[in-house]
Formats: structure tokens, C-alpha cells, sequence
């Protein structure tokens, strides 16, 4: 129950904000979301990093020598740069919107969370 709540702190933070310089929602200035979309996505990988350690732990020997584990931790360093990148790139948007480059690292961030979220659902079954 709690690592859904985890998640959805951060995919609901991370989702919304890369989907609003992919250019839905154009209405809602970009800035108030990415200020308070950026906190709770945030907050929501400190306490999944935090509980993830938790989990880890007891197991860290089988966890270290799977194939699906070791992929989700490249993944998710790369998702975290995506973010980051997609943070910085859009923090000075233009009127027009965000510039390309924004729009291509929410577009990576997006696809890379949603493969994390996978592949961390795949590694109990394995």
C-alpha cells in the first residue's frame, strides 16, 4: 500500500509536468506547475529511494545479480537526468511555449519513469 502512494506521488508529479511541455493543458501557465508539480514528484522519489533501501536490504545479494533489478537502476539514473534536464530546459520557456529540447527530455523522462515503474513491477515476478 505504501509504495502506491510512493509512486503516485512521484508518477503524479512527473506525468503532469512532462505532459505540459509536451504541450497539453497550454491554458495553465507552465511555471506554477512545474514549481509545485516538481515538489511533489520530489518528494515522492525521496520517500521511494528512502523505502526501496528498506527493500533492497534483506535481499541485496539476489537483487544485485538480476538482469531486471541492475536495468531498473540504469533506467531510473537516467530517468532522474531526463527530469532534471527537463527541469532546466524549460525553467525560462519562452511565451510560445518550451523550446525543443524541453520538449524531447519530458518526452525521454516520460517514457523512462514508465519503464521504470515497469521493470519494478516485473522483478517480483522473477
Amino acid at each position: 500500500m505504501l509504495a502506491e502512494w510512493l509512486v503516485a506521488l512521484l508518477v503524479g508529479g512527473s506525468v503532469p509536468l512532462s505532459l505540459r511541455i509536451l504541450g497539453a493543458w497550454k491554458s495553465i501557465p507552465l511555471d506554477p506547475w512545474r514549481k509545485a508539480l516538481s515538489r511533489t514528484a520530489d518528494a515522492g522519489f525521496l520517500l521511494a529511494v528512502a523505502c526501496g533501501f528498506l527493500l533492497f536490504s534483506p535481499r541485496a545479494s539476489a537483487y544485485a545479480r538480476s538482469g531486471l533489478f541492475v536495468s531498473k537502476m540504469l533506467l531510473l539514473l537516467l530517468a532522474v537526468a531526463g527530469t532534471l534536464g527537463m527541469r532546466l530546459l524549460s525553467a525560462r520557456a519562452p511565451a510560445g511555449g518550451p523550446p525543443g529540447p524541453a520538449r524531447a527530455a519530458a518526452a525521454f523522462s516520460l517514457a523512462a519513469w514508465l519503464a521504470v515503474l515497469t521493470l519494478g513491477r516485473l522483478i517480483g515476478y522473477f
